[in-house]
């Protein structure tokens, strides 16, 4: 791998990245969970078009390809679901009020 290449963010991380910091609600947890699995398919579908290319012998686009706008437009809507529910926006007033905090255990 490329020095200035990361390791795509998986969905497993992304769950870990709202629990550390938030206790959420079972349907905002239901909604992180979808966001997790749409990113993790975006990672399968990216890899798959990284090995087979763009396009095909006939110069059409690939199937992944189209897949794969549809699900990146799909994380981006639920990830500022999760964004508006939380209340980290710029306005910071979620609908719900903002998550609460993971509290320190000491």
């Amino acid at each position: 791998m490329a020095k200035d290449e990361r390791e795509p963010q998986t969905g497993a991380q992304l769950i870990d990245q709202y629990e550390s910091q938030y206790d959420m609600e079972a349907s905002d947890r239901a909604l992180l969970e979808k966001a997790a699995f749409t990113l993790d398919l975006l990672n399968a579908l990216d890899a798959e078009i990284k090995k087979s290319g763009v396009v095909d012998a006939a110069g059409k686009v690939m199937p992944a390809v189209q897949e794969s706008r549809f699900q990146r437009s799909l994380l981006i809507k639920q990830l500022a679901e999760l964004s508006r529910l939380s209340g980290i926006t710029a306005s910071n007033l979620g609908s719900r009020g903002s998550y609460s905090p993971v509290k320190a255990v000491r």
